[in-house]
């Protein structure tokens, strides 16, 4: 098989760096492309899903639960 050569934007490139591991790009588009799912799902596996208003609502619960932890580190830190 001869090699080609494709051009993607420096994020894309990053975001499949991140994911390949060992692989290479092939594998990794290979494994994206596999079952001819559509763009969508390649879309999806890259980048995952998540709407505005979820990416709130666990924007919000993370900073709660961090903000419990805090406490209960200032607590353990505390002399009596």
């Amino acid at each position: 098989m001869m090699p080609k050569t494709i051009t993607i934007s420096d994020d894309v490139y990053a975001e499949l760096s991140k994911i390949k591991g060992a692989r290479s790009f092939s594998e990794i588009l290979r494994e994206l492309l596999k079952g001819k799912r559509g763009n969508r799902y390649v879309l999806v596996r890259l980048f995952g899903t998540m709407d505005k208003e979820r990416h709130e609502s666990l924007r919000r619960s993370l900073l709660e639960v961090e903000e419990e932890f805090e406490k209960w580190g200032r607590s353990l830190t505390r002399i009596s």
